[in-house]
């Protein structure tokens, strides 16, 4: 009954920024196809990411630098654009395409399982990423005409054997770290990798595009070997979303350490340690240990700040600024009457 009102040419983006900005007639829809409504919303403007991703500072930068991780970057936006316009069997192949480099856009099949809604979409989806990661390494096999590309590539990812320094925390705590601790804390890395891909799933189920954002923005904190690439890639994913910084506690100091930390400390402290000498790799490791705690708090601010405007959304009015992400759960999952509050 409410069909007319999801493809109206007039609804624009800003009817559902705020909850009290919704329309009357959107306000007295069922909640399930308000949701609807405000998700397709924010799939539609799927061009302006690519857009914005076009002149992303790190993107430009990673071309500068003329690194391959572009290749993963674009097989990903084109898996999650022809996902949105319904060609779920060529978006697993695409997203095939960036995971047999890579590796962990895998992770990233997630969304992609939630935007094919029905069981055909699904085995479609499943289907062509099947296809194409059997291609793709049957290719790499007829080309090395063995299968020791597998623990060049993908052992190479998942052990960390290269200790090359980059953005990421993982070159400097393996580099220090005794032998007989290794094993523990490549399984821990590898876990916060591929764990959370199942809770977060199952918490952001009805915004896919959501989902891919906070993936993505996880995996440049968390993978061994992450670039400017990943970085650039991740905040294109949050382009639809901008409108959740009135909804965030610390968006003047997350924009600013983003932009500060890569561009001008990174740089900065690598020039000190290894072309002056003035100082060693514990210089440099602040910076990229600074950068990675700010992705970390901007993605869990962004998941904070996606709460309180789901909230809005469903009751009309605007959450309270005091409540923390699990007030919020609490406010917008109510426990059934005579349930014992949880232990603390």
């Amino acid at each position: 009954t409410h069909t007319h009102s999801l493809t109206h040419p007039h609804h624009s983006l800003t009817h559902i920024t705020l909850g009290s900005q919704i329309k009357p007639e959107h306000t007295a829809m069922p909640l399930e196809n308000r949701r609807r409504y405000a998700e397709m919303q924010r799939l539609t403007h799927f061009p302006m990411v690519s857009h914005r991703y076009l002149w992303n500072p790190f993107v430009l930068l990673t071309c500068v630098a003329r690194s391959t991780a572009v290749f993963d970057s674009v097989a990903i936006m084109l898996a999650l654009s022809l996902a949105l316009q319904g060609s779920h069997g060529k978006a697993g192949a695409a997203l095939a395409l960036a995971a047999s480099k890579s590796l962990y856009p895998i992770t990233l099949l997630a969304p992609l399982v939630l935007m094919a809604r029905r069981p055909g979409l699904l085995v479609r989806c499943m289907a062509g990423f099947g296809a194409g990661m059997a291609a793709l390494l049957a290719l790499c096999w007829l080309i090395v005409g063995s299968w020791q590309f597998v623990s060049a590539t993908y052992g190479v990812l998942l052990s960390v054997e290269d200790l090359t320094p980059n953005i990421g925390i993982a070159w400097y705590l393996f580099t220090g770290m005794f032998d007989h601790f290794r094993v523990f804390y490549l399984i821990v890395f590898q876990y916060c990798c591929f764990w959370f891909v199942i809770p977060l799933a199952l918490k952001f189920s009805d915004a896919p595009g959501f989902l891919a954002f906070v993936l993505a923005a996880l995996l440049t904190v968390f993978q061994p070997y992450p670039s400017l690439a990943h970085v650039g890639l991740a905040t294109s994913l949050f382009v639809p979303w901008s409108f959740l910084a009135p909804y965030s506690r610390y968006a003047f100091g997350i924009g600013t350490l983003m932009i500060v930390c890569p561009l001008i400390l990174c740089p900065l402290t690598w020039n000190i340690w290894v072309h002056s000498g003035a100082g060693n790799a514990n210089f440099f490791f602040s910076a990229t240990l600074l950068f990675a705690a700010t992705r970390l708090v901007f993605v869990t601010d962004v998941a904070n700040a996606y709460r309180r405007w789901q909230f809005g959304l469903e009751h009309g009015e605007a959450c309270d600024d005091t409540l923390g992400f699990a007030e919020v759960e609490a406010v917008v999952e109510p426990r059934p009457k005579g349930a014992k509050p949880k232990a603390q």
